[in-house]
């Protein structure tokens, strides 16, 4: 009796390991697809966060490692003018550059990850692997 409990929980835990073993594999695999240009994420704005909370990060993305010379006026970003695509040009620039550094698309749950590239017209997006 024991030794047959014994085994159906070897036989779990190998079963976990497999599991394991599995997601890990699709994890490096998503992780080698992604280095290959398959896929492609961007850090944009929440359309539901007000736009004074949007503001605020977007002022605090710029100052911490965004490239926001591109929303200023007269830039290829500038219009829209609107808060919500300025904040999505500026979450996205601090994500791209600061990711490999610690750098999340958080900014206090105003943004989020896409994998649709939000580039319009002559404004870029960038998505570095």
């Amino acid at each position: 009796m024991e030794r047959q409990r014994k085994k159906m929980q070897m036989d779990e835990l190998e079963s976990i390991v497999r599991l394991k073993q599995a997601e890990a594999d699709n994890l490096e695999e998503e992780k080698r697809e992604r280095m290959d240009g398959q896929f492609q994420d961007y850090c944009i704005a929440d359309e539901q966060t007000p736009e004074d909370v949007l503001d605020q990060a977007m002022k605090w993305a710029c100052s911490n490692g965004a490239d926001c010379s591109a929303i200023r006026e007269n830039g290829p970003c500038y219009l829209p003018n609107t808060v919500k695509d300025h904040s999505s040009y500026a979450f996205n620039s601090y994500y791209q550059n600061m990711k490999h550094k610690g750098g999340s698309c958080y900014f206090n749950a105003a943004a989020l990850i896409s994998d649709l590239d939000p580039s319009h017209n002559s404004c870029k997006f960038e998505s570095l692997p």
